[in-house]
C-alpha cells in the first residue's frame, strides 16, 4: 500500500490509513490514519471521505467534530459511496451535526441500500415498520428485511423471522420463521438464539 500511495494511488492511501487505524503491519497510529485518509480523499477516493468522516465523528486521530464529519460524508455521498449514504442517514436520525430529519434518514438509507449495503436495507425496514420518515408499510418492511437478509445481515434475518412468525406484511409461516432465526443466530445475533430455543421448546 505504501508503494501505491507514494505512486499517487488514492485508494492505496485509504488502505494504508486502515492499516494505521487497525495496527495491521504497522504500529497503530490514529493521527497517521487521518493523514492517509485525507490524502486519499483529496485524491478522489470516496471511501476515504467516509473513513475521514468516521474519524471526525468519533474523535479518532482528530478532534471530534460532527459537522466536519457531515461534510466528509456528504462528499462521499456525492461520489456515490453507499457507506457514506448510510452514515449520513444515521446522523440525520440522531441529529448529530445536522438537524434531526427522519425523512432524510429514510432517504439516505434507501440510497445506501440500493447501492448494495445490507445493513441499510435492515434500517430502511425499521423505518417502514415504524413509520419513521416514511408511511408505515409492513409489507415494504418485510421486503427490506428480505433484501438485507439476502445480503447477509443477521438482524435482517431476525426481523424477517419475526414477520413470518407473526404474519406481519407476509403470510404467517412458523417454519420459515424458525429457518430465519437459525440463520440469524448462526450469523452471530444473540437475540436470535432465544427465538431458536423457543421454537424447539414449543415446536
Amino acid at each position: 500500500f505504501r508503494k501505491g500511495a507514494d505512486g499517487g494511488d488514492p485508494r492505496a492511501w485509504t488502505c494504508l490509513g486502515v492499516c494505521y487505524q487497525s495496527g495491521l503491519g504497522v504500529v497503530e497510529d490514529q493521527k497517521s490514519a487521518v493523514e492517509c485518509y485525507r490524502k486519499g480523499a483529496d485524491g478522489g477516493d470516496p471511501k476515504a471521505w467516509t473513513k475521514l468522516g468516521i474519524c471526525y465523528y468519533r474523535g479518532l486521530g482528530a478532534i471530534k467534530d460532527p459537522k466536519e464529519a457531515i461534510d466528509c460524508y456528504r462528499k462521499g455521498v456525492e461520489m456515490g459511496d453507499p457507506d457514506a449514504m448510510f452514515k449520513l442517514g444515521i446522523c440525520y436520525a440522531q441529529g448529530r451535526g445536522v438537524v434531526k430529519d427522519l425523512k432524510q434518514t429514510a432517504e439516505h438509507f434507501r440510497l445506501s441500500a440500493e447501492g448494495g449495503n445490507p445493513q441499510a436495507w435492515f434500517h430502511l425496514g425499521i423505518c417502514h415498520e415504524e413509520g419513521q420518515g416514511v408511511i408505515q408499510d409492513l409489507k415494504r418492511a418485510a421486503e427490506c428485511y428480505q433484501k438485507g437478509a439476502e445480503g447477509g445481515d443477521p438482524r435482517a434475518w431476525l426481523y424477517l423471522g419475526l414477520h413470518h412468525e407473526e404474519g406481519r406484511g407476509v403470510a404467517k409461516n412458523p417454519h420459515r420463521a424458525a429457518e430465519c432465526y437459525w440463520i440469524a443466530a448462526e450469523g452471530g445475533n444473540p437475540r436470535a438464539w432465544n427465538h431458536v430455543g423457543l421454537c424447539h421448546q414449543f415446536g
